[in-house]
C-alpha cells in the first residue's frame, strides 16, 4: 500500500500532465483487491474462542497450499 501512495504522489507532482481519472480508478480497483484478499487470509487465520475463553479452533494453517499458499 505504501508503494501505491508513493507512486501516486510522484505521478501527481512530477507527471501531472499525464495523470487522469483512470489512475484513480486503477488505485481503487487494485487497493480493493488487496484489501479483500488480506482480510480473507486474516479471517482464516483468526482463532476461535468459546464464551469461557477456551480455544476452540486455532485457525487455518497458513503454510498449507491452496488459497493460503
Amino acid at each position: 500500500m505504501t508503494m501505491q501512495v508513493i507512486y501516486f504522489v510522484l505521478r501527481i507532482i512530477i507527471f501531472h500532465s499525464s495523470f487522469s481519472w483512470k489512475h484513480w480508478v486503477g488505485l481503487i480497483v487494485t487497493s480493493s483487491a488487496y484489501w479483500v484478499s488480506y482480510h480473507q487470509l486474516a479471517n482464516m487465520a483468526k482463532p476461535t474462542y468459546s464464551d469461557e475463553g477456551e480455544l476452540m479452533d486455532g485457525g487455518s494453517d497458513m503454510t498449507t497450499g491452496g488459497i493460503c499458499g
